[in-house]
């Protein structure tokens, strides 16, 4: 798998510390020059269990959303079908193309965070998918930004209270969240601070701009 080239380095970094205090997450992307970094964090009380997998090429997969999983009824969407275009490494805390997040071989990078108050859009024209599913497809389908931006809009997903991060070789970043059920991004100049935790990225930017040096008097 190539994740070095002339232009970048990436370097994936998963690191899943025990929190003491809380349980937040968080992701960032650090930029400088040709170096990024992307790495993201599971801050949990208590041990998170999960494996590393290795993702191949050329596999042929079919798409359930969450409310199948649970019911065990299909829904009424139509089905999503792909073969896997790229490898990608990922870490699954539950089983293979349910990830939390990973990077693929492109330098396409995807990661999740909690969020309460998340509305997933409904439309029964599109695709239906469960947001592990979801984010397992992006990695094995794209390589930019962009295109992960366009699937949050093609698709309808459906699971958890969760919000995106998601980084490409070039240094592109966006925020993906969805709320009152419409898809809200972030990007370019309305994601000044390469960064996700776990409350809306609009709030978190306003937090951040009340500190000293940032906008704020807070120390």
């Amino acid at each position: 798998m190539k994740l070095l080239n002339q232009k970048r380095i990436h370097v994936f970094l998963c690191l899943f510390f025990v929190g003491q205090l809380g349980f937040p997450c968080s992701t960032f992307m650090l930029k400088k020059g040709k170096v990024l970094i992307v790495g993201h964090n599971l801050d949990e009380r208590g041990h998170v269990p999960g494996v590393v997998v290795i993702n191949k090429r050329g596999v042929f997969k079919h798409g359930k959303s969450w409310r199948e999983i649970l019911s065990g009824k299909l829904a009424a969407n139509p089905p999503l079908k792909w073969i896997s275009k790229y490898g990608s490494v990922t870490f699954n805390p539950f089983c293979r193309d349910f990830p939390d997040g990973g990077m693929n071989e492109a330098g396409l990078f995807i990661e999740e965070m909690t969020l309460q108050g998340t509305i997933f859009p409904e439309d029964e024209s599109k695709p239906l998918v469960f947001m592990m599913q979801w984010m397992q497809y992006v990695l094995d389908n794209y390589e930019t930004v962009d295109q992960v931006i366009r699937s949050a809009h093609d698709y309808v997903i459906d699971g958890w209270a969760w919000h995106f991060f998601t980084a490409d070789q070039k240094g592109n970043a966006a925020v993906i969240e969805f709320l009152e059920g419409e898809v809200k991004v972030y990007k370019e100049a309305e994601l000044p601070v390469t960064a996700l935790c776990n409350t809306k990225y609009e709030a978190e930017i306003q937090r951040l701009r009340t500190y000293e040096g940032l906008g704020g008097t807070r120390l």
